[in-house]
């Protein structure tokens, strides 16, 4: 064999190990987790790990749709604006702040500060209807909303 075919050989043989430890050992993204067609509701997983979906027997009682979880479950946090709205969580109007509730179809800042403050004037939603208790909500706004809004005892 020639010269010049055993340093072409070399130079294949080189590349081919250099692809196979780039496909190797490169850092890989995580996967993204998507939800089961049966979960009880969708959390974000702390860390940057992406959405998971609870069952609600696996994570302690006081985790609500739309929380940031750690390892164990436990709550840290909640899930953006951005992240709700995507997911389609449903939102409390009595727990949500304003942030929380511009992920609802069509509600923007203006309005959602208005829904806390009449939240903390008039006292608790007790209904999805008592949002019509809040100026700049009418008809048309709630039966936009009605579907993402929770009111929980």
């Amino acid at each position: 064999m020639s010269r010049r075919a055993v340093a072409v050989a070399g130079g294949l043989v080189a590349v081919g190990l250099l692809f196979w430890g780039w496909r190797v050992l490169r850092p890989r993204a995580p996967a993204a987790v998507t939800p089961a067609p049966r979960c009880g509701f969708p959390v974000e997983l702390a860390g940057g790990r992406g959405i998971a979906c609870w069952d609600g027997r696996a994570v302690a009682a006081n985790v609500r749709p739309g929380d940031r979880v750690d390892e164990a479950g436990r709550p840290v946090g909640r899930m953006t604006p951005e992240a709700l709205a995507a997911y389609e969580v449903a939102i409390d109007p009595n727990r949500a702040d304003a942030a929380e509730l511009t992920a609802l179809p069509g509600v923007g800042p203006a309005l959602a500060r208005k829904i806390v403050e009449e939240r903390v004037r008039g006292g608790r939603f007790r209904s999805v209807d008592d949002l019509l208790r809040v100026s700049g909500i009418g008809e048309k706004t709630l039966a936009r909303v009605r579907a993402r809004v929770r009111v929980e005892p």
